[in-house]
């Protein structure tokens, strides 16, 4: 046993742990050199040592403390248990009922511990039993668990069978009810059949091939007046749906014709206002007011002239057809010492002319 804060660590061996897991035997020591034998009786443990006070715990010299080796021994032969603790022998039991099984180390909670080896000792009839037993249990696992795929099988077949069997009382209802339906139908059938017969019986009978021959006649003008009928019914309703049509289409032209009247109205609309502005512009530049300030601006600037080279004059219209002709050097205009301000004069522009090719 290591050191630790817990006052009920422990450490032993546990084994002959049955396949079922509801039997073992414990041989375990604790840190205050006491020892106990427990065997495990279905899910809770039966003390073999001590007093169910003292929960099994038996105070012996030669249990070593924490921090010490702890050898233990334990022999098995038959029903005999003898148990050995640092080569002493402590206790002895016999257990009944018991076939061998596992076997291991067992710590308890809140413990610490360590272990160097592990040793298994056997004779050689153990180990043939042994064998035979693993053989056993495996054969008796190998037809157990085909034993249980068996009965899972068996289950699947069942929930098959029951599930077949219901889809087959469904169909029966469901050609039982189908069955009733014709059964109604043929008997409405047979209904009519015998009215149909009564009436062929007490009718037709005395009614002579006249009046059957005229009567059939009847019949088969009412079948093509109605056809007509329809006919004209058809016809009806085709000029129906092109009157219909026809209104659509009249309606679509006379909405086009709406809004390209609109737009007329509106271009004539603004081209009249645009006219008023511009009367308005000039009758507002024909006001006295501004024929002072414009002959008021003309004295203040009457000094200034303008020179212009005649020669720099030049007829954008004239053609040059027959021949080139040179033009004359173009005279630079005189250099002005200052900067004024030109008032631009109003010179006549020719419409220009169309050269023909």
């Amino acid at each position: 046993l290591g050191p630790a804060d817990q006052a009920n660590q422990s450490i032993g061996v546990i084994f002959l742990v049955q396949p079922d897991g509801q039997g073992a035997i414990v041989f375990e020591i604790n840190k205050f050199k006491q020892y106990r034998i427990k065997q495990l009786d279905g899910k809770f443990y039966r003390y073999l040592t001590g007093t169910k006070e003292d929960q099994g715990w038996v105070k012996n010299s030669v249990v070593k403390t924490k921090n010490e080796y702890n050898e233990f021994d334990i022999r098995v032969k038959g029903q005999q248990i003898d148990f050995y603790l640092n080569e002493k022998f402590v206790e002895s039991f016999d257990v009944p009922d018991y076939s061998s099984g596992s076997l291991g180390l067992l710590i308890g909670p809140n413990t610490k511990a360590k272990a160097d080896y592990f040793y298994v000792y056997s004779t050689s009839e153990a180990v043939v039993e042994s064998e035979l037993n693993e053989e056993k249990a495996e054969e008796q696992g190998e037809a157990s668990a085909a034993l249980t795929r068996a009965k899972y099988d068996l289950e699947q077949m069942k929930r098959n069978l029951t599930a077949c069997e219901a889809e087959s009382e469904q169909n029966m209802q469901k050609m039982a009810s189908e069955l009733a339906k014709e059964k109604e139908k043929v008997e409405a059938l047979t209904i009519s059949n015998n009215q149909l017969r009564d009436f062929k019986n007490r009718v037709l009978v005395e009614i002579d091939e006249d009046v059957f021959l005229t009567l059939t006649t009847e019949l088969k003008e009412e079948i093509q007046r109605n056809e007509m009928l329809m006919s004209e019914v058809k016809q009806y309703k085709d000029s129906l749906w092109m009157s219909h049509n026809k209104y659509r289409k009249l309606k679509v032209a006379l909405l086009d014709k709406a809004i390209a009247k609109g737009k007329k109205d509106k271009a004539e609309r603004d081209k009249k206002e645009a006219l008023e502005t511009k009367k308005e512009i000039e009758e507002e530049i024909k006001t006295d007011k501004f024929v002072e300030e414009q002959e008021e601006w003309e004295l203040e600037n009457s000094d200034f002239e303008i020179e212009l080279d005649s020669s720099l004059l030049v007829d954008p219209i004239e053609e040059q057809v027959d021949e080139v002709q040179e033009t004359a050097p173009i005279q630079s205009a005189p250099e002005q010492t200052e900067l004024i301000e030109a008032i631009p004069a109003e010179i006549p522009i020719k419409p220009a002319e169309k050269k023909q090719d």
